[in-house]
C-alpha cells in the first residue's frame, strides 16, 4: 500500500492476475482495466469505489460513489 497526500493505493500484486481475465469474460462490457480495479477490491474486500467511470456498475457486489 501507497499513502500520498492522504490517499491509500493499494498493490496490485501478482495474486490479483487471474482474476481480471475471469471477469472480463463473465461481465459484459467491463474493460480489462476496471476487471483489475475490480479483482483488487475484492481481494481487499472493498464494495465501494469513487469514480465517475460507469464501467464497475455491471459488476455485482461493487458499488459506485460519485457522477
Amino acid at each position: 500500500m501507497v499513502t500520498t497526500c492522504g490517499e491509500e493505493a493499494l498493490d496490485m500484486g501478482a495474486d490479483c492476475t487471474p482474476a481480471p481475465a475471469g471477469m472480463v469474460l463473465a461481465t459484459k462490457a467491463l474493460s480489462s482495466r476496471d476487471a483489475l480495479h475490480v479483482a483488487v477490491m475484492v481481494r481487499e474486500g472493498i464494495s465501494r469505489i469513487m469514480t465517475f467511470d460507469q464501467g464497475c456498475d455491471r459488476v455485482p457486489g461493487i458499488h459506485r460513489l460519485g457522477g
